[in-house]
């Protein structure tokens, strides 16, 4: 305040007009921070997760200086009770920004819904906007009302249009990108993209906002499997990022993890863990080493170590994840939950079935603890425990698990987790000998799965696939789901498990048409890839050797 006043009073170079856009600008300021830190004073555990990006939502002080963006915003009313209005309408939408950034999304819907209420009766143009973007990014989080989210958007994305702010409107159709990745319409992508990235042109310093725009055309690109394109627009959403926040900005941390996603999918495993460690080393200087986002780039890096074999190395990873969430949350919170849920993935995956159990009854345990076994969500434990069934040989019991899985997720259930439980099922009665139900299983998993998902997944089930055609008498289709197989290996690359169990799969069909070298060449291959996969590999190993066995 004293170096805004002495601009004009002392040093003659602004007016009195833009003192007072300065002075504005402070308070707005010094009100957003009083939010904060009135949420942060009454925050839970869940508040407190989020304080980084509450603290990280906070607009520089130094903005305020800005004379050329103050000239172009336009002169603040006259009349003090207008003035009072304004200051009122920007308050409100500030409160509803601060309660979705906080997680408090009911409290975000409310506040948003009166602020917007507010602008329309005072006829307010930019707190109409903001309001508008504020509740439809909160009630976007609750999945039954995607269509009023959308709704609000748009409607602040025509208003932003008319009053040719570009900028908000540029912003509110990131938002906008974003619905529509969640939609699976692409066409719609490449259109808010476009008509985004056409909006900033000639907007001065639009970092922040290019940044988050690429960021979440990144974020689609990956859910078409378009990951080459997807780590080349996350590695400019970090540059952005760090020229606008700092290189070692919690911002630009979280893009080198989104590019760390990128880069493993797209067979660039090395960059992957550099970018994973690095994001962690940097959310490490801002919020310590206890921090739920710290434990989200372990667990990514778990699933890397995974991946490419280590499978010891990845479950003591992800049981540090455990005792780190149990120390943040305590024991019998949802995530918790979801941190014994990923241990039993990964345990499992390194052939430790004993282990996943334990970790399965541990996240079982909790969601009883708080009432959600008959949730949606409940189908993560149902899931995890049938996988460990199958391996144990126990299929019908794994089918009752999973039939009660598709009861709870209902008919409009998320694709991704219906179309995993179709895949276990179809394993289930793989073990119990019905093939042609498993075949139809596997099939309607297969339409499920979003292409995004990790290779070795994907590949995994389309070897499956595989598999049963040759078993079945079926050849032909068997190499249909190969040159699936060998197309998706162009742009991505298994871990070594898979490559194993694909391996295999060809020296099946190979031995199944008589071609002994292929055969031979097939199974020293997976003999190989099974030999680097750490414990799970040992054991799939020894079953190929055991069916090896049984054929002599």
């Amino acid at each position: 305040r004293v170096a805004a006043c002495e601009d004009t009073h002392l040093r003659g170079i602004q007016s009195e007009q833009l003192l007072d856009q300065r002075t504005l600008c402070l308070d707005r300021r010094v009100r957003r921070m009083g939010e904060v830190l009135t949420v942060l004073e009454a925050a839970d555990v869940d508040t407190l997760g989020r304080a980084n990006t509450l603290v990280d939502s906070l607009d520089d002080l130094d903005d305020c200086a800005n004379r050329e963006a103050l000239t172009r915003a336009g002169a603040p009313p006259e009349d003090p009770a207008r003035r009072k209005v304004v200051a009122d309408l920007e308050a409100a939408v500030d409160r509803a920004q601060t309660l979705r950034l906080a997680g408090r999304y009911e409290q975000a819907v409310a506040a948003a819904r009166e602020a917007m209420a507010s602008a329309d009766e005072q006829e307010h143009g930019p707190t109409r906007i903001s309001s508008r973007y504020e509740l439809g990014r909160s009630i976007g989080e609750f999945d039954d009302a995607a269509s009023e989210s959308r709704e609000r958007l748009f409607e602040g994305f025509e208003m932003a249009l008319a009053a040719d702010d570009r900028e908000w409107a540029a912003r509110v159709g990131a938002s906008l990108l974003s619905d529509s990745t969640t939609r699976r319409d692409n066409d719609e992508v490449e259109l808010w993209y476009r008509i985004s990235t056409a909006l900033l042109v000639g907007v001065e310093d639009p970092k922040r906002v290019r940044a988050a725009l690429i960021n979440n055309y990144g974020n689609a690109k990956n859910a078409t499997s378009d990951f080459d394109e997807a780590a080349d627009l996350f590695r400019e959403a970090h540059q952005l990022y760090a020229e606008a926040y700092g290189p070692r900005s919690t911002q630009a941390a979280d893009a080198l993890h989104n590019l760390g996603r990128a880069y493993w999918y797209s067979n660039h495993r090395e960059e992957a863990v550099k970018c994973s460690q690095e994001a962690v080393e940097i959310w490490r200087e801002h919020i310590g080493d206890r921090h739920p986002k710290i434990n989200l780039g372990l667990s990514a890096l778990a699933l890397f170590e995974l991946e490419a074999g280590h499978d010891e190395r990845a479950t003591e990873i992800q049981r540090d994840v455990v005792e780190r969430t149990i120390e943040l949350f305590g024991d019998q919170h949802m995530s918790t939950a979801q941190a014994w849920i990923n241990l039993a993935g990964i345990s499992l995956y390194g052939g430790s079935s004993e282990e996943a159990r334990r970790a399965v009854a541990s996240a079982d345990a909790i969601y009883r603890y708080n009432g959600r076994e008959g949730t949606p969500r409940y189908a993560n434990v149902l899931g995890s425990s049938a996988n460990i069934d199958v391996v144990d040989g126990r299929y019908q019991d794994a089918l009752e698990k999973l039939d009660r899985s598709l009861e709870l997720q209902g008919p409009d259930g998320n694709p991704w987790v219906v179309g995993s439980i179709r895949i276990s099922r179809g394993e289930a009665l793989v073990g119990l000998g019905d093939l042609r139900d498993a075949r139809r299983e596997f099939l309607l998993g297969l339409e499920l799965l979003p292409p995004s998902i990790a290779a070795g997944s994907f590949i995994e089930v389309l070897v499956d696939l595989m598999d049963l055609d040759v078993v079945l008498g079926d050849v032909t289709a068997a190499h249909e789901w190969e040159a699936q197989v060998l197309e998706r290996l162009q742009s991505q690359t298994p871990g070594p498990l898979e490559s194993g169990e694909y391996q295999r799969a060809r020296w099946r069909l190979a031995r199944a048409e008589g071609r002994d070298a292929d055969a031979d060449a097939a199974l020293k291959a997976s003999r190989e890839a099974f030999s680097k996969a750490g414990r799970g590999g040992r054991m799939e190993l020894a079953k190929l050797e055991a069916e090896l066995a049984a054929e002599h």
